[in-house]
């Protein structure tokens, strides 16, 4: 338990006692440093949704997957260097937790109903997690709000737009068999997502 009373391990056990209804007598170390929640627990390291979740935050498997998303494109963007098959485990679960707790996990959260809503209309609810880290990326980019609000009304209904729009093609590559990458774990579909992205 750290210093402020937080439970940083323990809490499965915890939970099997009470389920159990039985008494059991566990030692329990007090006014632990907060920080060694990140490195407890060494033999099967915690998935970033997992230790999202222990730390208060729903949604968890998206909000992990587009913060992913979200910190490999900011790793990629304005360099020449293509990433290797390690680039899905260059983020830990601590550096997930961490951009969680930053501005920039802050607005990947906040676009996260976004993000689904126009995935859902799209039928393409397999690009949730991309559509928040992307969403998220233009919001930190700052576009005059009502050029950002008319991009994201374009971009779920797809009324008013002429041949040859951008915003058409990517509805029509959301909405298609290859915009839902078969191979998401690649790194060809990263860099497709980037480029995406960027566009």
């Amino acid at each position: 338990i750290d210093v402020h009373g937080v439970p940083i391990d323990g809490q499965h056990r915890v939970a099997a006692v009470a389920a159990s209804g039985v008494n059991v007598d566990l030692l329990i170390a007090y006014d632990a440093d907060p920080e060694t929640f990140d490195v407890v627990d060494t033999g099967r390291p915690r998935s970033p949704s997992q230790t999202l979740a222990i730390a208060g935050y729903t949604n968890t498997n998206v909000l992990s997957a587009a913060a992913r998303y979200y910190l490999v494109y900011a790793f990629m963007e304005g360099g020449t260097r293509v990433p290797g098959p390690e680039i899905r485990g260059r983020f830990t679960s601590h550096d997930i937790l961490r951009f969680m707790e930053s501005v920039a996990g802050e607005r990947v959260l906040s676009e996260v109903p976004n993000g689904a809503r126009i995935a859902r209309t799209l039928g393409r609810n397999g690009v949730v997690t991309w559509l928040s880290a992307a969403l998220a990326l233009l919001r930190a980019h700052e576009p005059e709000s009502q050029t950002r609000e008319e991009f994201l009304e374009k971009l779920e209904s797809g009324t008013m737009l002429e041949a040859g729009s951008p915003i058409l093609s990517l509805r029509r590559w959301i909405s298609s068999e290859t915009g839902y990458v078969k191979t998401r774990r690649d790194v060809a579909a990263f860099i497709g997502m980037a480029k995406r992205t960027k566009a």
